[in-house]
């Protein structure tokens, strides 16, 4: 064929054909490109807690015959003495949890302060086998060694500190028991 046979749409035609492979070429391309095929997760954030453990708990509610809660939560576990000791110093934010929880190895009667804690906390404290000892609320001390302490009324496992009030919210009082039910769950 002769370039004057050519009809002028079969040309527009084939121009639109190679435009179209054309950017298909450019778009997969696109995706093949380093991290085109899989962007960063806009959810994920750099945690405050990178020393920090997660573990999964239920409250059993304080009534007498009360089913227990079906419910868990994941908290911050402070486990070694190096966590315990520092706990939530210079938190202001829990990002999401509700708490941390201090786990001992054997009872304990040791107190806690509030040295360097701006937040102020509501502790609970529970005995080895999860049952409520005692709580208390705690309000924020500055960088100073007479901060006031806080002890549970009996020897305890297990203490739980959630910002100021939030006891009650998780069931936690007088007659409730903890189950520490171990990792936390996916949500």
């Amino acid at each position: 064929m002769e370039p004057e046979d050519l009809d002028p749409i079969d040309s527009r035609v084939r121009i639109l054909r190679w435009v179209i492979c054309g950017l298909l070429a450019i778009g997969f391309g696109a995706c093949m490109a380093e991290g085109a095929n899989n962007p960063p997760d806009p959810r994920v954030t750099e945690s405050s807690f990178p020393d920090f453990g997660e573990i999964g708990f239920r409250i059993s509610p304080p009534t007498e015959g009360a089913l227990p809660s079906t419910t868990e939560l994941c908290a911050l576990l402070a486990a070694t003495p190096e966590q315990r000791g520092q706990g939530l110093m210079n938190v202001t934010d829990l990002e999401g949890y509700p708490g941390m929880i201090f786990r001992y190895p054997a009872d304990s009667t040791g107190g806690f302060f509030m040295r360097n804690t701006p937040m102020p906390l509501s502790i609970a404290f529970f005995a080895a086998d999860g049952r409520f000892v005692s709580s208390a609320d705690m309000e924020p001390c500055d960088d100073r060694s007479d901060c006031p302490v806080t002890s549970a009324t009996g020897p305890y496992r297990f203490a739980i500190e959630v910002p100021k009030g939030q006891l009650p919210s998780l069931g936690i009082g007088p007659g409730s028991v903890l189950e520490v039910t171990g990792v936390c769950s996916p949500t």
